[in-house]
């Protein structure tokens, strides 16, 4: 909607300076016309000329803020939740999904991961806010994002952080002004006013501590952190005093209560003030600050749960042991936290809840602890426990309303307007051009394709190596993309399905199977019977082994529907160029495509670029599509003109799992979920 004009009542003679004004154009006048002209005719150009957008581009080069994301679904993977330190509303939740903050109140929720730039698929390892500000960690260092101001900084090795890697961030309650950065070589320390860091290496004290201190606390006077082995050390604990700037060190010999010492791996430590706790081989230790010892207070058996997320406050602590229990340090008396009474006006059981926790996190500002299982979906729910009055809140996650509730999302086809898709509640059908979801079957299918207007959903049976034959089931559905309903089911006991092909209608759809002691077997899937019938393997069918389709995703090569062009190429190709061969009547010809450098672990040896999927375009036979875990490639296979998308210039991801080109938009699936493109 255009905005109304204002009108105003004039004086005679301001009206009169205007008519002046006209006549005899002030400088200023002229300056403003010759300024809207110029945007003019960047108006024009943005709009007739297509290489004005993109940079003045050649089909040769890198593309430029090209790509529009039409849709995308999330996929939520392990996830954080931290509460808001100014508003005990919020909880945020991270993970490779993003950043959303949380209102537990309205249960509504604010989508942080496309405002702030630079952190979309980084596997972001932690977040911490501190007034207005959010500090970031992901594989690539910490980000300071501004709230109000929406701008950004990024902190890495060349700023002074001792590792981008493995990042923890924790707040000082006694100075808002710091924040202790645990990264993968060292522990630094961030001035935020002046954005000064200080990192601490050998300083800690343990041989070794260079590598992953994890710090567990922090107070007025001290900062705690444990060192866990590994080939560099064989870790402990150290603690800083923040006063005179020494550090104390107490290591893994201390650890090891009627065993042989050898190293130090804890599941959780905490403190508060000079009073310590950590686990560590099942039993739980308390620091004596008198006797400067670590006695044991608690063991658990071999068979127990693993004892992890400690919490201390004062003598009392929290851990998660199978359940949730409070411990008192001083006497060793034991109490489960989490009752089945707590759990009455929830929708969901206390064994539900018990079985699926695994994270604790400690809001002290509230006063509660965050309950919350490390992988958030909608069979999963986050609860608040007040520590005073020992009050259990369940927020259950089904009820959030994102990308029309649709989580953990994995691609199974595409085309026109219809996008496939696997989730935890089942096999649903997208139609971006309506903007609508709906469900095909209420479970996954192995393999879905969109065969006219029927969508062919196959589960095979497989085996590794060996299993119990009998118990095998596979199934064959045809499902009407017209009404959603299924049209045809049969299934197959007592047998292997390790593979299938499914042709261009309905009529040509079999299953496989291959095992140690029986020859190859094919059967058929009679739609009109609703039968799965066994054949002979020798059927007059054109296809090949080549364009067999298998559950392990192998595919040698692809030609596209008229055959005219065969494209192939090396599933993995070493170096920052990567060849791929064209087959036509022309001949075979090469061509070179440059990939992107893509970042590995220092440790890492080699630069291999992984082909992931590819297909040509339904709407251009010319032009093939090829998924990279370094780039989506768009090669015009009759001139050999190729570009690369990357993040670079304005991919989600460099990581391609899955590439489907449709009439209207590219449908890609990420670690991250499932992308909608239109470039």
């Amino acid at each position: 909607m255009l905005p109304l004009e204002t009108y105003k009542t004039e004086t005679p003679s301001q009206q009169a300076e205007e008519i002046s004004s006209e006549r005899h154009p002030s400088w200023l006048t002229i300056v403003a016309i010759m300024a809207i002209a110029l945007l003019a005719c960047i108006a024009l150009a943005w709009i007739y000329l297509p290489q004005f957008r993109t940079g003045f581009n050649t089909e040769n080069t890198n593309d430029s803020n090209t790509e529009t994301i039409v849709k995308y679904f999330p996929n939520f993977g392990h996830v954080s939740v931290k509460a808001d330190p100014t508003d005990n509303r919020y909880l945020w939740i991270f993970g490779q999904m993003g950043i959303m903050r949380l209102d537990i109140q309205s249960e509504g929720i604010v989508d942080y991961t496309r405002q702030i730039p630079g952190i979309e698929n980084k596997r972001l390892s932690d977040l911490v806010r501190v007034g207005d500000k959010l500090f970031i960690g992901f594989q690539g260092g910490l980000l300071e994002y501004s709230l109000t101001t929406k701008t950004s900084k990024q902190y890495s090795t060349n700023d002074g952080l001792a590792s981008n890697n493995n990042i923890a961030i924790t707040s000082d309650p006694s100075d808002s002004d710091i924040l202790w950065i645990s990264t993968f070589e060292g522990l630094s320390k961030l001035t935020i006013s002046s954005g000064r860091l200080q990192s601490f290496t050998v300083e800690m004290g343990i041989s070794g501590t260079i590598w992953e201190p994890d710090v567990f606390h922090v107070d007025e006077k001290y900062v705690w952190l444990t060192i866990n082995a590994n080939e560099n050390t064989t870790g402990g604990i150290a603690r800083l005093d923040k006063f005179t700037g020494l550090w104390k060190s107490w290591g893994y010999e201390l650890f090891h209560y009627g065993g042989n010492p050898s190293r130090f791996d804890t599941y959780g430590a905490a403190a508060d003030g000079g009073r310590a706790i950590a686990e560590e081989g099942g039993i739980i230790y308390s620091y004596n600050a008198i006797k400067d010892e670590w006695l044991p207070i608690k063991t658990y058996h071999q068979s127990d749960s693993v004892t992890r997320e400690i919490t201390l406050k004062g003598n009392t602590a929290y851990l998660w042991a199978g359940t949730l229990k409070e411990l008192n340090i001083d006497t060793g008396v034991e109490n489960d936290l989490l009752l089945s009474t707590m759990f009455t006006n929830a929708e969901v059981s206390f064994e539900k809840f018990s079985n699926d926790l695994l994270r604790i996190e400690f809001d002290e500002s509230n006063n509660r602890l965050i309950l919350y299982p490390q992988r958030v979906s909608f069979k999963t729910d986050i609860g608040l426990l007040s520590l005073e009055t020992k009050n259990l809140s369940v927020i259950p996650f089904k009820d959030l309303e994102r990308s029309f509730a649709l989580f953990n999302v994995n691609l199974a086809d595409a085309k026109g307007s219809h996008v496939i898709l696997n989730t935890e509640n089942g096999l649903v059908d997208y139609d971006w051009s309506e903007n609508t979801v709906r469900e095909l079957m209420p479970h996954t299918a192995n393999v879905a394709k969109i065969i006219g207007n029927k969508v062919v959903a196959l589960n095979l049976a497989t085996c590794e190596m060996s299993c119990d034959m009998k118990s095998l089931v596979a199934t064959s559905s045809v499902i009407s993309l017209d009404t959603a309903r299924i049209e045809s089911v049969a299934m197959i006991t007592g047998t292997t399905t390790d593979a299938y092909y499914i042709g261009e209608t309905i009529n040509d759809i079999y299953l496989f199977t291959y095992n140690y002691k029986d020859t190859n077997k094919g059967y058929k899937f009679d739609v009109a019977q609703n039968q799965i019938k066994s054949i002979d393997l020798t059927f007059p069918h054109t296809w090949t082994p080549q364009v067999l389709y298998s559950s392990s995703g192998s595919r040698v090569f692809e030609s596209n529907s008229t055959g005219s062009y065969t494209v192939s190429f090396d599933r993995r190709q070493f170096g920052d160029t990567v060849t791929v061969s064209v087959q036509s009547s022309k001949g075979e010809q090469n061509v070179q495509i440059p990939i992107g450098p893509k970042k590995y672990s220092h440790w890492s040896a080699n630069s291999y670029t992984q082909f992931t999927d590819y297909a040509f375009d339904p709407t251009n036979q010319n032009v093939f599509w090829i998924g990279t875990d370094r780039g989506l490639i768009r090669l015009a296979v009759d001139t050999l003109n190729h570009r690369l998308f990357t993040t670079s210039n304005g991919l989600s991801s460099d990581e391609i799992s899955k590439v489907i080109p449709t009439i209207d938009v590219i449908v890609i699936q990420h670690p991250s979920g499932v992308y909608l493109y239109r470039f």
